[in-house]
């Protein structure tokens, strides 16, 4: 038998079987690390505003705002943008705490976020953190000190 990698995941083109009937002679050479990968490395980007940015825009109607980045890995950018959601919410949450303040809705307050399709900026934040679905970058390597 020979095994192949297709869209689907693995396939068999044909299953030998013994006078016993088990399945003899299976041949599974394929070289691992040629395999198409399940997870893509996807980097996520939000904007944000920090709390005195937060004091300054509200009070003064001015209109700073922060951005962050981390990689992803995800089946999807939708899934990645999904998780990069949960991640900036967090991070908000994390940055006013720290400060002895409520936070605000980092959703609500709809911020920017989206991930990179430009590669020349992908490259320049090559070195940001990366995390898989269901983790959150160590916030204190994150580039600044939430």
């Amino acid at each position: 038998m020979r095994a192949r990698w297709t869209e689907f995941g693995w396939a068999a083109d044909w299953l030998p079987i013994g006078n016993d009937g088990a399945i003899t002679d299976i041949d599974v050479s394929a070289d691992i690390n040629n395999l198409p990968s399940m997870l893509d490395k996807f980097l996520y980007r939000f904007g944000y505003e920090t709390p005195s940015e937060f004091d300054s825009n509200s009070t003064h109607g001015t209109d700073f705002e922060s951005s962050a980045a981390c990689w992803i890995m995800a089946p999807s950018p939708a899934d990645a943008l999904i998780w990069g959601e949960s991640i900036a919410q967090t991070f908000v949450t994390q940055l006013f705490n720290q400060a002895g303040r409520k936070a605000y809705s980092w959703r609500e307050a709809q911020f920017a976020s989206w991930v990179e399709d430009d590669p020349n900026i992908a490259e320049m934040l090559a070195g940001a953190p990366v995390v898989n679905l269901g983790e959150s970058p160590d916030f204190d390597n994150f580039g600044l000190r939430p």
